[in-house]
């Protein structure tokens, strides 16, 4: 019996991600919705993946209880491409809830050595920040969520620059995901 449901909570876990989330940034501000970094505003951010058909269901469930939705439609490619669609459906759920939508690019195959011949490269990065641009401005976007793991620890001043690159374009078009 015990079995059964240990196996039942981790299904639900595992099918629910992005309730997670706001459970989570519950318990950090104390369950008060008082979020010291927002300036008193709780801040519930949730995050979308594409290829598992539970995510899609978990957000259609719970996006209403959360401010921010950072999907995963967008990867950097080793060349420096990045690549992916927006996905007009999650878009149109996540915006209809008046919920800020800050979509995820990963560097899936831009890693190590790769992600690193591309941040010291400055007309890469300049290419880079090009790209984020359009994607963030031709979407209506609320903003953008970098994630980029698998770096060498050499990385940190580029990988910096190309952060500071991103802000300083995107910022002055009021594209800030506070509320």
């Amino acid at each position: 019996m015990q079995n059964r449901r240990i196996k039942r909570g981790l299904k639900l876990l595992f099918l629910s991600p992005i309730f997670m989330l706001p459970i989570l940034a519950g318990l950090l501000t104390g369950g008060s919705g008082a979020g010291a970094a927002s300036g008193g505003v709780a801040i519930r951010w949730g995050f979308y993946i594409t290829y598992n058909p539970n995510s899609l269901q978990s957000l259609q469930a719970n996006v209403r209880n959360l401010t921010h939705v950072s999907p995963w439609f967008y990867n950097l490619k080793a060349d420096g491409t990045i690549t992916g669609n927006d996905q007009a459906n999650v878009s149109s759920l996540i915006k209809s809830n008046g919920v800020k939508e800050l979509p995820m690019i990963k560097n899936t195959s831009a890693e190590y050595n790769d992600f690193s011949a591309l941040v010291g490269d400055p007309v890469k990065v300049n290419d880079i920040v090009d790209q984020i641009d359009a994607i963030v401005s031709n979407n209506g976007y609320d903003g953008i969520t970098l994630d980029f793991e698998a770096l060498n620890p050499s990385d940190k001043t580029n990988l910096t620059i190309l952060m500071s690159r991103v802000y300083d374009r995107l910022h002055p078009k009021a594209r800030s995901p506070w509320p």
